[in-house]
């Protein structure tokens, strides 16, 4: 790996976020997963997850397994919000392929499923943080500056305590 890729990446993170309760989303590339457990950046665990965004595991299940097709039920198991609709992707999975199951395994579950995760995602399952973005600027993109900092701001502030209770019920 090359230094000053981990250097970079890991620069950025040290201020990126203040030390709160997150998770942060990546593939499952050498320098991510690098800096991510570099002391110096202040990601580590508590108070941060690590976790894989479900559609590098997907494409990285096709490119290592050669198993286009069972894609789908990857990407279900990884969606699935209970453990119990978890296993009945994984038991699909299982009658298709055991030579698939046995690649799926090898990945923690709690890095890249919902049924495992502890409430750490927020229901979010991929790293298109533009997509989850303009959802939650949808109303407010034409407003001007200051109105649109404090609107983002107090929907900000909403969707962490409904998010909060939402995966605290499930």
């Amino acid at each position: 790996m090359e230094r000053g890729c981990t250097e970079s990446i890991s620069g950025r993170c040290c201020w990126l976020l203040p030390k709160m309760e997150t998770a942060i989303f990546s593939d499952r590339h050498a320098s991510i997963k690098s800096a991510y457990e570099n002391p110096l950046n202040g990601w580590n665990n508590p108070p941060t997850s690590h976790v894989y965004c479900i559609r590098h595991i997907g494409q990285n299940f096709v490119r290592e397994t050669k198993e286009k097709k069972l894609r789908p039920l990857v990407t279900n198991m990884g969606y699935a919000p209970r453990e119990p609709s978890f296993q009945y992707w994984r038991n699909e999975l299982r009658k298709e392929s055991v030579e698939a199951l046995n690649w799926v395994d090898k990945i923690p579950k709690e890095k890249w499923t919902q049924a495992y995760d502890g409430g750490r995602r927020w229901g979010h399952m991929t790293i298109n943080l533009v997509e989850a973005m303009n959802s939650v600027y949808k109303e407010i993109r034409s407003l001007p500056i200051t109105a649109l900092v404090k609107a983002t701001y107090s929907k900000t502030a909403a969707l962490f305590g409904t998010r909060g209770m939402d995966a605290m019920a499930v």
